[in-house]
Formats: structure tokens, C-alpha cells, sequence
């Protein structure tokens, strides 16, 4: 590990992309050494749209779903800092739930204790991260989900100096 040249500590805020769509968050760290701690607040907790699912049958041709999933507002964020990347896990405090409907079905699935990886760098000299999240499957024959990140830190606290 080569350090953390960068103090993340304060507020960031920005978005996250999911589904073509864009999604504002908030988050408050506290960085010590290269250990990264906080919470995250996500502004839109309910998310919708439409996938194509396949049943258990192999010949089953996919059928259309409308998806709404509602996420916690809160989570709490832990990671750490290494030269230029940053990386940290987003649990979210409460349930997730999920809800597909076709013309044939209604499924509707509760997690508890969901979580979002993160990985990004540091740019801009640490006025921005940037970077994917990745969700990792929550049940066999799921294949998650990932796309991209962008945070800006909140111009109300000086930016530290790294020279």
C-alpha cells in the first residue's frame, strides 16, 4: 500500500448511473491514515423500469417486467484510500425491496443488508472521485449489476494541500 496522499475527509456530492438513468447522492467521510468511514445519502430511493427476465425453462422465450425497487434514504460507507484510488462498500441501513410485474406473474423479494462495491480514482487533485460501483449477485443465477460514479467535493471546505 503506498498511503493516502489525500485527506477525503468532508462532503461530497454527486451521482451514480444506473439504467441509463442518473441518480444524486450526498456523502460525509472521515478519513484517518487510509482507512475511509461515513454515510451516504441517496436523493431518489425509488427507482423504476423495465427488464427482460427468463423463467426456470430454457425454451421459455424472456417476458417483459416492470421493475420498482425502493432503497433505504441512509448508508453507511467504510473503504480506504491508496495513492490515487479509493475504494469503500456502501451498506445500506434497512431493507431493499424489489417488484416485478408482467401480464403472467407479480415476484417481489426483500434484502436486508444490501451493500454496493465502490472503485474509483482520485482526480482533479482530490476534488473528485470517479470510478464504477458494483452490486454483487444477492441469489444464484442473479448477474448483479455495475456502472459509474462521479463525486465532487463540497466546495465549502478547503481542499487540503499534496505538495
Amino acid at each position: 500500500m503506498s498511503g493516502a496522499p489525500h485527506d477525503l475527509s468532508g462532503t461530497w456530492r454527486g451521482h451514480y448511473l444506473q439504467a441509463r438513468a442518473r441518480y444524486g447522492i450526498a456523502m460525509e467521510v472521515a478519513q484517518e491514515g487510509a482507512r475511509l468511514r461515513g454515510r451516504m445519502r441517496d436523493e431518489h430511493t425509488l427507482i423504476a423500469g423495465t427488464e427482460k427476465l427468463r423463467g426456470d425453462d430454457p425454451g421459455e422465450d424472456p417476458t417483459d417486467y416492470e421493475l420498482l425497487i425502493t432503497l433505504p434514504e441512509h448508508s453507511e460507507i467504510e473503504g480506504e484510500v491508496d495513492g490515487d484510488r479509493v475504494s469503500f462498500v456502501k451498506r445500506y441501513l434497512g431493507k431493499h425491496t424489489a417488484r416485478a410485474l408482467s401480464e403472467r406473474n407479480e415476484l417481489e423479494v426483500e434484502i436486508d443488508g444490501h451493500h454496493v462495491l465502490y472503485a474509483g480514482h482520485i482526480e482533479e487533485g482530490g476534488a473528485v472521485l470517479r470510478g464504477f460501483w458494483r452490486i454483487p449477485p444477492a441469489f444464484p443465477g442473479e448477474r448483479g449489476d455495475t456502472d459509474r460514479f462521479e463525486l465532487h467535493r463540497d466546495s465549502g471546505r478547503p481542499q487540503p494541500s499534496t505538495a
